[in-house]
């Protein structure tokens, strides 16, 4: 019986561990955010698509957004501030940036959602206005 016993209780213990490593991949899976510049935005009318997955649409609540401007300090490069948005707690899925035109230079925008979901992305403006956006970088 004690044979049978610890190999019950092994089991047990075996497929309770393996519950919880799957419940906590799924609650880290659903703590992801994106945010993008959307087509066709310019430095005169610069959107933002937020969701849980890049170009997803269903509306995600956005906590704050912060835009940084990458200078060059010697040695090094520094991020600066030059927009915050807050919100409160109505969903969405574009936020319209509506801070002074930005000049030539490169970007990063970062986006806090609901349940500690963050995202992240940089862009650049050329000197015609243009804005490209660099996909899967990561911020120094």
């Amino acid at each position: 019986m004690t044979v049978k016993s610890s190999k019950s209780a092994a089991i047990s213990k075996l497929f309770l561990s393996m519950t919880l490593t799957c419940s906590l991949l799924l609650i880290a899976c659903t703590w992801r955010g994106a945010i993008w510049v959307e087509q066709y935005s310019t430095v005169t009318h610069l959107v933002f698509g937020v969701a849980e997955r890049r170009l997803g649409s269903e509306p995600v609540i956005v906590r704050s957004m912060t835009l940084s401007r990458r200078v060059a300090t010697e040695p090094h490069w520094k991020w600066q501030s030059v927009w915050s948005y807050n919100t409160s707690d109505i969903p969405q899925s574009r936020v319209l940036y509506n801070g002074s035109p930005l000049s030539a230079g490169y970007y990063a925008v970062s986006v806090e959602l609901d349940r500690g979901r963050h995202g992240e992305t940089e862009f650049t403006v050329d000197t015609m206005g243009n804005i490209v956006e660099h996909i899967q970088t990561t911020r120094e």
